[in-house]
């Protein structure tokens, strides 16, 4: 069996080097998004009414309810 060898150099990476973002909203179809999410059951279609004509008039700055009121930021 061989032994295990320790490491003994390693890099601190920078907050911007390692964030992850996942592009869930990033969609053709924003529409199927809001339907097909897991949660959708519980949104009435009015609410998915309001979370489609949210995203679809977003600006910079704005907020979008089904973001729990984050904001939309530019990067």
């Amino acid at each position: 069996m061989e032994e295990v060898k320790q490491m003994n150099s390693y890099k601190v990476y920078d907050i911007n080097e390692c964030v992850l973002h996942h592009y869930s909203m990033v969609r053709n179809d924003i529409h199927d998004k809001f339907r097909n999410s897991a949660s959708s059951g519980n949104w009435s279609n009015e609410k998915l009414q309001t979370f489609i004509d949210e995203y679809e008039n977003a600006k910079v700055g704005d907020s979008i309810s089904y973001f729990k009121g984050s904001k939309i930021v530019e990067r």
